[in-house]
Formats: C-alpha cells, structure tokens, sequence
C-alpha cells in the first residue's frame, strides 16, 4: 500500500519535476519541434493544396 501510495504521487511527480526544467528547455526543445510541426503541417497542405492546383491547371 505504502509503496503503491508514493508510486501513484511519484508519477505526478515525475512529470512534474521534469515539467519545470523541461519547460525551460521547452521552449528552445518546443521552438524546434514546433517548428518542424508546423513545417510538416505546412508542408502537408501546402503540398496537397499545390497537389490540387497542379492537378487543376492539368485538367
């Protein structure tokens, strides 16, 4: 029980601990990654809307 009671806190806590410095590399590490979300979003549509256009104009 003991220890299951710290597991369940310590889980929170984990994340948590790790939150705070994480946060403070977020946003460079977040910044990045984001990026490269946005560019594959971007690039997704992008693509397939230029996809479409391209195919517009063929047909």
């Amino acid at each position: 029980w003991v220890n299951q009671s710290k597991a369940a806190p310590q889980s929170p806590s984990v994340p948590k601990q790790p939150g705070p410095p994480v946060m403070t590399s977020d946003p460079n590490m977040l910044s990045n990654e984001e990026a490269t979300a946005h560019a594959d979003t971007r690039s997704g549509p992008e693509v397939s809307g230029r996809a479409v256009s391209h195919r517009s104009v063929q047909l």
